[in-house]
């Protein structure tokens, strides 16, 4: 964005810094009112950040080919690990500045995120292991981080780390099935092993076994619980087209709507909700086309790391999730046409295949 560096610029990443900018003018229409509160005012900074991250790995993955996003795969899931060893020790030595409520976060903001941020690193090991490409380092890897998802305790980051992974382990072995049906079988064997070593060594694990993992908390229920929260934002929704603004819904509500969807629309109004349902309408039709038109694995897992954090944003505030915005960002910016194999011309093929041949026949002449 700068004017030192060719940067390209093509339709698709165009209109996308179109519809991050439309999508923070309607964060700034429903806030302006409201920056006489220093909290409204860092929480534009940071949506502002949040976007700009997007916007900046859009532009970054431009011209990516197959092996800088190999690499940035790799760095993705060791920042996963990383932050799966300080929150898991975090958890194991309660330490307050790494736990949220007895659960770990390591330096994040909450568990849920901690949790959700985990996910696409554990959807890269198993690409990674499919690959066979130091299938021992990351068969590690997806084991720590099964293990500090469940620790998170969050049920939206647990159910979407089973049902994404399933789902990919299926399609990256459709024509095995059986094979990694056994193979996923023998992978939980030491997971619940650790787990259940938790359980006994940590009275945390045993207790949150019993209380979390359930359809619904105390807190979702009731007239202000999360899920009637839902049904009380629409007529909000209705009554205000330029959105209530920013923590202006600690008004209403004891606890924030935990929806990102209906959120941008009862936050920052109208053109804000559509804004965000159409990036996640055509982020989807991206992805898909992407992956569609290069048939490359690694696209396919950046679009199923993508759907399982848009799937848990469902359930909590996701608009602030730097890691959703990152992939977001990578998915828009990725070229199929950098991710399809050149064919070679005829005669260069032609030129091959006889080079090719075992010495002592005759090798016809190509010109």
């Amino acid at each position: 964005m700068t004017v030192f560096c060719n940067q390209l610029i093509n339709t698709r990443t165009f209109f996308f810094i179109c519809l991050i900018l439309v999508w923070l003018s309607s964060v700034y229409i429903s806030s302006i009112s409201l920056t006489a509160d220093p909290r409204v005012v860092f929480e534009m900074f940071a949506l502002t950040s949040v976007a700009f991250i997007g916007i900046t790995s859009c532009l970054v993955a431009t011209d990516w080919t197959e092996r800088e996003l190999r690499i940035f795969v790799d760095v993705y899931i060791l920042s996963n690990v990383i932050a799966a060893v300080i929150g898991v020790l975090g958890f194991v030595a309660h330490n307050p500045d790494l736990t949220w409520a007895d659960r770990p976060r390591a330096f994040l903001d909450d568990p849920d995120m901690f949790g959700v941020f985990l996910v696409p690193g554990i959807l890269g090991s198993l690409f990674m292991i499919a690959e066979k490409r130091r299938r021992i380092l990351f068969s590690a890897a997806l084991l720590l981080l099964s293990v500090a998802v469940f620790l998170s305790f969050s049920r939206a980051a647990i159910v979407s780390a089973a049902l994404w992974s399933g789902i990919y382990l299926g399609i990256l072995n459709r024509h095995q099935l059986l094979r990694a049906t056994l193979s996923s079988l023998a992978f939980l064997v030491p997971l619940v092993v650790v787990v259940l070593l938790f359980a006994v060594l940590n009275d945390t694990v045993s207790h949150m076994l019993s209380g979390r993992f359930t359809v619904a908390e105390e807190y979702d229920l009731g007239h202000f619980g999360r899920y009637n929260r839902y049904l009380l934002a629409i007529p909000m929704i209705l009554d205000h087209p330029f959105g209530i603004g920013l923590l202006q819904i600690e008004n209403y509500f004891p606890e924030p709507i935990h929806n990102v969807w209906i959120a941008c629309f009862l936050y920052f109004g109208w053109i804000g909700g559509l804004a965000w349902t159409l990036l996640l309408i055509l982020s989807g039709m991206q992805a898909w086309n992407t992956w569609k038109q290069s048939r490359n694995g690694l696209c396919l897992m950046i679009f199923f790391g993508w759907l399982s954090i848009i799937s848990c944003s469902m359930l909590h505030e996701g608009e602030r999730w730097r890691f959703m915005w990152l992939l977001t960002g990578v998915l828009w910016g990725l070229n199929p046409r950098n991710f399809v194999a050149i064919p070679r011309p005829a005669h260069e093929s032609r030129r091959i295949i006889a080079a090719r041949k075992p010495a002592g026949r005759a090798t016809p002449i190509v010109s």
